[in-house]
């Protein structure tokens, strides 16, 4: 028998992403209790600590640091709760149209689930904003399926941009993102140049490539934002993007994974 979200307990969902890794436990009917976030280079030291029973959902974009995270966790795993791999023994409830399908990191699909769960009868465009900008395609319900997810474009981020200008060149400096408001049009300093002009330069990518996967995708199209960069270009985007009824979801992934386990839990698998 099909069981309702009170019988199944806690979840953590984990993450692991290039520049950061990052976790949440949920309550069974979608309540966040406890989220955080550290450097990726430390995922192995990721302990659930806080989960006396239940599951704990594995995805990440780093081969060796999600086999070293896996590999915590098992060691200090005293029998309380179930690991389980997104996309192996966690099943995918999306179609991923691109091929070969492993070469489609578990973020942007657990992103695509997370939109689909915000609204499930409309396609989104997924713009997650951390070391790449990218922007992702997502069809609505496929009968059995709750989705597809169509494909993407990818943008170097912010910080990789900035550090490219730095690397690449003589006299440019390294320098952090712009603060989180909107930059000027004109810099009157070479770091404020620098720094405004790739702030501007994500939110045009963004906006261009968001509109060109819109047409393709059809009417109905929703916008969602999200990643560690998200709230520096939300001031902007959604503006930019308002015929498309942006919203800022800076957990969207972790909403996916916890889709994702939901459904799988419900069908008693």
């Amino acid at each position: 028998m099909p069981r309702t979200p009170r019988d199944l307990g806690r979840v953590m969902t984990l993450s692991v992403g290039n520049t950061f890794a990052s976790a949440i436990v949920w309550s069974a009917n979608g309540v966040k209790l406890w989220p955080a976030r550290w450097p990726c280079r430390e995922a192995a030291l990721a302990s659930p600590e806080r989960m006396r029973s239940g599951d704990v959902v594995l995805a990440g974009v780093v081969p060796s640091i999600l086999a070293k995270q896996a590999a915590a966790l098992r060691r200090n795993n005293p029998g309380r709760y179930r690991l389980l791999r997104f996309r192996k023994n966690l099943p995918c409830p999306i179609d991923i149209a691109p091929r070969p399908e492993r070469n489609v990191g578990d973020d942007r699909v657990a992103a695509a689930i997370g939109a689909l769960a915000l609204d499930p009868r409309r396609p989104w465009i997924v713009i997650d904003s951390g070391t790449a900008l990218t922007v992702n395609a997502v069809r609505p319900d496929r009968g059995k399926r709750a989705g597809a997810f169509e494909g993407w474009l990818i943008v170097p981020g912010e910080l990789l941009a900035l550090h490219a200008l730095n690397a690449g060149t003589a006299q440019l400096p390294a320098l952090d993102a712009w603060p989180a408001s909107v930059p000027p049009a004109i810099g009157r300093s070479t770091s404020e140049a620098i720094r405004a002009g790739v702030r501007r330069a994500q939110c045009a990518a963004a906006c261009e490539l968001a509109k060109a996967q819109a047409e393709q995708l059809g009417p109905g199209v929703r916008v969602a934002l999200t990643g560690g960069g998200a709230e520096a270009l939300w001031p902007v985007l959604k503006r930019a993007l308002r015929a498309y009824r942006p919203v800022l979801v800076p957990d969207l992934v972790h909403r996916g994974l916890f889709e994702a386990w939901r459904r799988a839990a419900v069908a008693g698998r």
